[in-house]
């Protein structure tokens, strides 16, 4: 069983004060390995996450032996830094985000996919970055170390980016891999490019620039730290060519997407690196670009069982936060009560077609509608259920 724990950033640990936190992680994990494996199986994913009194800790069954009496345990120290940007004439070309990162705790378990869906995408890029690291010869297994994730909006691509980067930063560390402790830092950066925002601000000059951006990613990948690069909105830099001459669209087009195509063959070069995309057209994609991909990975809008899981898991945190209070009713309050159970049933069946973000942002705007300073869960899902109907309508 393999464990991750989240410590202060500024907490410095002696050796001995490691060998207590990990004794302590063993004997906690072992008494609750039943409640955790139920947990995992109820859930539908390969790691259950919770607080304790030393940080946020994450359990998963994989690791070292096959059950809760071989555990190992892996403490990483979150890094608290802005984003550094990197500008070119006054406009950002991508900004560097240190991992892992406490801004970043928590994403990966607020995603909620079917069941095996995020286990499949962690497993994608960690085989892709095994290969890398192996050496592995790329013209015996080819492999570019690229994820295509596309969608319409809203259904967490770009969440799914940056968590993946977070958890491997973590899972698949230079120092712990080489034989090290198993104590992690600043181990890997997150670089992210709004492709869209620099195709429009130099759209004559879109293909110097794209070679411009890549070099200078490569010299960060030069410094040994894992690289991973998300492309938000890929389309704008790797359209289809074929259909921009056929348009009789500008010529800058297809520059654009040779120069990203070329550079994208470069940078695998690097075996550190590893380039998530997104798209919300997945059909204005050039072949050439697509192909280059490991997996292509579609999302979709949340089922009924997601989007209950959704709702329920901000209703909660407004319960253990007390922005909501519960008026009688016995219930712990960071449990919903089974006499509201009619009014989320609900909610659930009128979000249905609501993304993910949609679902995510609902639960403000129903609590503006609401006039108490300190609502009512009854009157907070009623005013949730009305603003769904408003927005159908």
């Amino acid at each position: 069983m393999y464990v991750k724990l989240a410590l202060p950033r500024d907490y410095e640990p002696t050796d001995e004060a490691l060998r207590s936190l990990r004794a302590w992680v063993e004997e906690y994990v072992r008494e609750k390995a039943k409640e955790i494996a139920k947990a995992l199986e109820v859930c539908g994913e390969d790691s259950v996450s919770f607080e304790t009194e030393f940080g946020r800790m994450t359990v998963t069954p994989d690791g070292s032996g096959s059950g809760p009496e071989a555990v190992t345990t892996r403490f990483y120290f979150p890094a608290t830094d802005e984003p550094e940007e990197v500008m070119h004439s006054n406009t950002i070309l991508y900004t560097i985000q240190s991992l892992p990162h406490a801004s970043f705790l928590t994403l990966w378990d607020s995603l909620v996919f079917p069941p095996g869906k995020k286990k499949s995408l962690r497993n994608l890029v960690r085989a892709s970055r095994r290969l890398a690291k192996a050496g592995v010869d790329p013209n015996l297994i080819l492999t570019h170390k690229m994820l295509l994730l596309h969608s319409v909006p809203g259904c967490g691509k770009t969440s799914v980016a940056m968590a993946l980067a977070q958890e491997l930063s973590v899972d698949m560390s230079p120092d712990v891999e080489q034989g090290g402790e198993d104590v992690v830092r600043n181990t890997a950066v997150l670089i992210t490019v709004n492709a869209h925002a620099l195709f429009s601000k130099w759209f004559s000059e879109s293909g110097k620039i794209v070679t411009k951006m890549f070099s200078s990613i490569s010299e960060e990948a030069s410094d040994g730290k894992d690289v991973y690069l998300l492309i938000d909105e890929v389309e704008s830099l790797a359209g289809s060519r074929e259909r921009a001459m056929g348009a009789g669209e500008p010529s800058d087009m297809v520059r654009a997407t040779n120069a990203m195509l070329t550079q994208l063959d470069l940078i695998k070069r690097h075996p550190n690196t590893y380039i998530i995309c997104t798209t919300n057209t997945f059909g204005a994609l050039d072949e050439a670009f697509i192909d280059r991909c490991d997996a292509v990975i579609g999302l979709d809008p949340p089922g009924e069982e997601a989007r209950r899981l959704i709702l329920m898991s901000s209703i909660t945190e407004l319960l253990c936060k007390r922005v909501l209070c519960r008026a009688g009713c016995d219930t712990p309050v960071h449990e919903p009560c089974t006499c509201d159970a009619c009014n989320v049933n609900a909610i659930v069946r009128a979000s249905a077609g609501k993304s993910g973000r949609q679902l995510r942002k609902l639960p403000y705007v129903a609590l503006s509608r609401c006039m108490s300073a300190a609502p009512t869960l009854p009157s907070f899902l009623e005013a949730m259920l009305s603003t769904i109907d408003e927005s159908s309508s």
